[in-house]
């Protein structure tokens, strides 16, 4: 990567123990001294601190006009990759916020513990500069009128990008825990502000955008080379643009599950998606989108299907399963178990679903589909990530969000169940007892809890863990008592070293 002066780098991150706060770097020769073909220089290497700082204010620079979504600038839609052509019409998306906003509360968290208070991030010079003049933008932008920020922002992501377009120079700069802590809020400050005024009718949220320019400037003809027949180049200068929110689609609403602050906010939204055109009322599942009849078929492949297929208004199974996941997520496990009853492949009727329920589908067609036989049918159109979905939701079910944790600098293994009642077997079998429910951890180790009342491990009667009894891969058995392994079974836990783990609940 060869710059003006011909100083060649390559950017390179390094995970570190966030505890400390000394870059990991190579040893590199002072830029005057080096000379070298592009591409062939030394490597620039940094903390992941840094390099999430960057990456943070790289997203925050791409806000589209509105201070809403994501722009769409790398020419694909995202997740839902059907909606091919909305990049060219100045496409935006709420996902791509909304993960930036949780990014953005994450390190906010977390910050404290990577810097003391009077410490400070060294990151390489031209990124630190963007993250400084980001910063100073978002500060004093105007929710209402973003337009002046987006500009700027704009302005400075392709300066950005211009400089370090063969590389960076070399040089550092420190930016203090202070200055990183203001970048964070005023990005915060502005996503907030960007989420609310997604909000539309009946408590949804809109997933994507076209924006539009509705004034504007021409610039110059730009000259075409003399061996080109085309025509010059008209380019004009956006003065302002006009915002228009695709109609609902269910990965907005997922998204934002994740970044609410409380159970009541996100109830809001579960029963706002539930009340929609998003739910099938008649499978009681969830549909990737609602009816498209007002977008031009210019937004994508979406509009072209036949609705209840493929990726217009079906069951797109990943989509559904994502949703689900979130809301067990959120806290609302009483009506995630009910969702589970019909919303779930293992529990639906074979008959209707057309294949093995052990077998997870691309899409299911929705009842919007025309031929009402195959409503609740599954095709594989392509692989799926539903299964990968399902994983997580049983993984979070039997162990918590964080059943691996350091508390006072020991390790420890607290799984905290989210199990329903009526899941708990109501018969014995060869392996396992009445009233327990299980899986496999890291593929080899088998995770059982034992709650012969089959009661629900959530809610203000919910059991917990009282005891263990572990079978070690050498044929001992170990009992201990509480609610977590200590450092020592943990770690022999986490290594492989279990055949079985039971866990009594009361």
């Amino acid at each position: 990567m060869l710059r003006d002066d011909g100083v060649v780098r390559q950017m390179h991150a390094v995970v570190r123990d966030p505890a400390k706060t000394r870059l990991l770097r190579s040893r590199k020769e002072e830029p005057h001294k080096v000379r070298t073909r592009a591409g062939t220089g030394p490597v620039y290497q940094t903390t992941l601190l840094a390099k999430i700082f960057g990456l943070m204010a790289i997203k925050a620079a791409t806000l589209d006009p509105c201070g809403v979504g994501i722009e769409m600038e790398s020419e694909k839609p995202g997740w839902c990759d059907a909606l091919n052509g909305l990049p060219g019409l100045l496409g935006s998306s709420l996902n791509e916020s909304l993960e930036l906003r949780r990014w953005v509360r994450f390190t906010q968290r977390v910050l404290p513990e990577c810097l003391p208070d009077n410490g400070s991030l060294e990151l390489a010079e031209e990124t630190a500069e963007l993250v400084q003049s980001v910063r100073e933008a978002l500060a004093i932008s105007h929710h209402d009128d973003f337009f002046r920020t987006w500009d700027t922002l704009a302005s400075l992501r392709e300066r950005f990008r211009q400089k370090t377009w063969m590389g960076v120079n070399g040089e550092e700069k420190s930016l203090s825990r202070k200055d990183l802590e203001a970048f964070l809020s005023a990005a915060e400050k502005v996503l907030s502000h960007g989420l609310a005024k997604a909000a539309i009718t009946g408590g949804l949220c809109s997933t994507y955008f076209i924006n539009e320019v509705t004034e504007f400037e021409k610039l110059p003809l730009a000259e075409h080379s003399e061996d080109s027949e085309s025509l010059p180049v008209q380019y004009v200068r956006a003065l302002c643009f006009k915002q228009k929110p695709l109609s609902a689609f269910l990965e907005g609403p997922m998204h934002a599950l994740r970044v609410f602050n409380s159970q009541t906010e996100a109830r809001k939204m579960y029963q706002a998606v539930k009340s929609s055109e998003l739910y099938d009322r008649k499978l009681k599942m969830y549909k990737l989108n609602v009816p498209l009849t007002d977008e031009t078929f210019e937004i994508g492949r979406n509009k072209i299907f036949t609705p209840g297929w493929l990726e217009n208004e079906s069951i797109f199974l990943h989509m559904h399963y994502k949703f689900l996941f979130e809301i067990l997520r959120a806290g609302l496990a009483a009506e995630y178990f009910e969702e589970m009853k019909h919303g779930i492949v293992a529990f639906m009727d074979p008959e209707i679903y057309g294949r093995s329920t052990a077998e997870n589908s691309s899409f299911i067609a929705s009842s919007s589909f025309p031929d009402a036989r195959l409503h609740g049918t599954g095709f594989v159109a392509r692989l799926s990530g539903s299964t990968v979905e399902w994983l997580s939701m049983v993984l979070h079910m039997g162990l918590g969000a964080e059943p691996f944790k350091v508390v006072a600098g020991e390790l420890r293994f607290e799984p905290v169940p989210t199990v329903a009642g009526w899941l708990f077997s109501s018969r014995a079998t060869v392996d396992f007892e009445k009233g327990t429910f299980g899986f496999r951890l890291f593929g080899k180790t088998w995770i059982i809890y034992h709650n012969p009342k089959r009661q629900d491990t959530f809610g203000p009667r919910g059991m917990t863990v009282a005891r263990f009894t572990l079978q070690m891969a050498d044929g001992k058995t170990v009992q201990h008592e509480g609610e977590f392994l200590p450092a020592e079974l943990a770690r022999a836990l986490r290594d492989g070293k279990m055949k079985r783990v039971d866990i009594e609940l009361s």
